[in-house]
């Protein structure tokens, strides 16, 4: 399995789905819930063989990469994807997977899935648009679960909350739009305190 970009696939395979879904004309519900189903259920099975091929005790051989060479580390990742990113800062897009993050993987995938059966078995308004909000955020969620860097971190982060916001301002009782207001309000606040501790980390942090 080292051979093929499986954590890649995690997150483009629900992202792929959801551009899909926009060549399935509106008036095919049925189609548009068969394609929401099919692309979660994928993401679920190849999340289900990680955790099957996970290890969880490594050998000592793990090794960390750095800008000095590999080294033994305190933590060790499985499936690691790295390339680099932005060179001239150090940012990378590196994923990786571990004894916690592979479990909270397992439960985003299963939760997305259940919740791509359960709007399947209802009809609800602009279900195209919907199902593609849905796929959106199980790919967000699922980068934020697999960065091993903080600024692809926080791309995600911020690429989760954009399809939550379409579907609380859409989807919802009277007070929705109440309730979106508060998710923006905090949802800034707290990027913004986030974007100002990764530059703080950077600037301060010693090269390993």
């Amino acid at each position: 399995m080292n051979h093929v970009p499986w954590l890649t696939l995690v997150i483009v395979v629900p992202l792929a789905t959801a551009m899909v879904l926009q060549l399935v004309p509106k008036r095919e519900l049925g189609l548009t819930k068969v394609v929401t189903i099919v692309g979660a259920l994928a993401t679920a099975a190849i999340v289900a063989g990680l955790i099957v091929s996970f290890t969880q005790h490594p050998g000592p051989g793990t090794l960390t990469p750095t800008q000095n060479g590999p080294r033994n580390g305190p933590l060790s990742f499985q499936f690691e994807e790295r390339t680099n990113w932005i060179e001239p800062i150090g940012a990378s897009y590196h994923l990786g997977l571990d004894g916690v993050s592979a479990w909270l993987l397992a439960l985003n995938a299963g939760v997305f899935l259940l919740a791509s059966m359960v709007v399947a078995g209802r009809t609800t308004d602009r279900l195209r648009f919907y199902c593609g909000l849905l796929l959106l955020t199980e790919a967000a969620t699922a980068g934020v679960l697999l960065s091993l860097d903080l600024l692809l971190f926080y791309g995600f982060w911020e690429g989760m909350l954009i399809p939550l916001y379409f579907v609380l301002s859409n989807w919802g009782d009277r007070d929705r739009a109440r309730a979106t207001l508060k998710f923006i309000i905090y949802t800034v606040a707290g990027s913004l305190l986030m974007l100002v501790s990764i530059i703080y980390l950077y600037f301060h942090s010693t090269p390993v």
